[in-house]
């Protein structure tokens, strides 16, 4: 599969700029709706930022960092490793789309953090993604490589990374909607 670099990056900035207005309009939430759970082990709205957040602190460094240090010539075409590309299968928000487990320092449920500021720091992150986005079009998004958190010894290339990125805000995106529903859904009584 070979997909046009221009063609993907817009593609994932175009998602990025609507997570970015989803997560504004959040602000409007009553706070009850941005701190429900359905149950002890669910994550409410902001606790799903958080977990963002911090995938977000972990990677967008050492994008930055390989971006900066990229010297060639940029790539016209991407072709999405075989590893990275299983990964962003995965992660693909679909219809049935199966609970993941996640790392342990990734669980906001396992912190604590007072989840005040998690949507500006989203936001803020979502601004640097899609800077990041941009700057990597004068790169070769099939040369870079970029550390996963499993350890320096799996690495995917950098368009896969931000594939799997974009679409992990997303995938999280569509729990917070569905759990915006399920609140609302509790509170007229219809659960």
């Amino acid at each position: 599969m070979k997909i046009k670099s221009f063609e993907i990056i817009r593609e994932l900035k175009d998602i990025t700029d609507d997570i970015s207005s989803f997560v504004l309009s959040l602000e409007k939430l009553p706070e009850g709706e941005l701190l429900w759970r359905p149950d002890a082990t669910s994550w409410n709205i902001l606790e799903c930022l958080e977990h963002l957040n911090r995938y977000a602190e972990f990677y967008h460094p050492i994008i930055r960092t390989s971006i900066e240090k990229f010297e060639g010539n940029p790539s016209y075409d991407f072709r999405p490793g075989w590893l990275g590309h299983k990964a962003v299968k995965d992660m693909l928000p679909k219809k049935g789309m199966k609970k993941m487990n996640t790392f342990s320092k990734m669980d906001p449920l396992k912190s604590d953090s007072d989840n005040s500021d998690e949507m500006k720091r989203f936001l803020i992150h979502q601004n640097e993604l899609g800077i990041l986005l941009e700057k990597s079009l004068a790169t070769d998004l099939n040369k870079i490589r970029i550390p996963t958190m499993l350890g320096n010894w799996i690495r995917f290339k950098l368009g896969d990374i931000f594939r799997f990125l974009v679409y992990h805000n997303e995938r999280h995106r569509r729990q917070i909607e569905n759990s915006i529903l399920k609140v609302r859904n509790y509170q007229n009584g219809d659960l």
